[in-house]
């Protein structure tokens, strides 16, 4: 089946989600009660967000569970606020090189990570909580990390479920500039 965003990967970005327009979600799936799910002003990043605090929704993109993505850019950016002590799941279907489908689930629930040839848990541990942050999953790098001879074709499949205060979801073709190695770099001695 053809991908939901054919035509539209040869930019810098392809986004996902966001919060402006009049229906942002209309190509997610929401799962569990929609008053748990609430857009609302945010203003430390001075904009729209999402935000789940209840934990009881599941976003789901494509909404057709027998559909798929097709999306190539090799990274993931969230730009989430997680929420102190409080669970958060992102759980990718991949395709790697030779067709085969693939499950890797990060979630805060997890204290280890356990693999099998077709699915991943990896836990969310050393993520900061409480703070704005650009969630960078690199899906060309962690596709033959987690799986052994595979490489990344394309994401086909995306949930995100828990407590969580959300503003995009986005894939790039290039690496994200790393802003907090440029103010380690800018702070080490000569």
């Amino acid at each position: 089946m053809a991908g939901s965003f054919d035509g539209y990967q040869g930019g810098s970005f392809v986004e996902l989600l966001g919060t402006q327009g009049t229906n942002p979600l209309s190509q997610w799936k929401v799962c569990g009660p929609q008053k748990n799910l609430q857009k609302a002003y945010d203003k430390q990043v001075k904009g729209s967000v999402y935000s789940s605090t209840a934990g009881a929704v599941k976003l789901q993109i494509p909404k057709d569970e027998k559909a798929v993505l097709g999306l190539v850019q090799p990274y993931l950016v969230l730009q989430v606020s997680l929420l102190q002590g409080q669970p958060f799941t992102v759980e990718l279907m991949l395709s790697d090189s030779v067709g085969t489908r693939r499950r890797l689930i990060f979630s805060s629930s997890f204290s280890e990570a356990k693999v099998t040839p077709l699915h991943c848990q990896v836990p969310f541990a050393a993520v900061a909580r409480d703070t704005w942050l650009n969630l960078t999953i690199p899906l060309a790098e962690i596709v033959p990390l987690f799986f052994k001879g595979a490489s990344f074709k394309s994401l086909d499949a995306l949930s995100l479920s828990g407590s969580v205060r959300l503003r995009r979801v986005f894939t790039l073709r290039d690496a994200p500039y790393d802003t907090a190695r440029a103010y380690d770099q800018a702070d080490a001695p000569d």
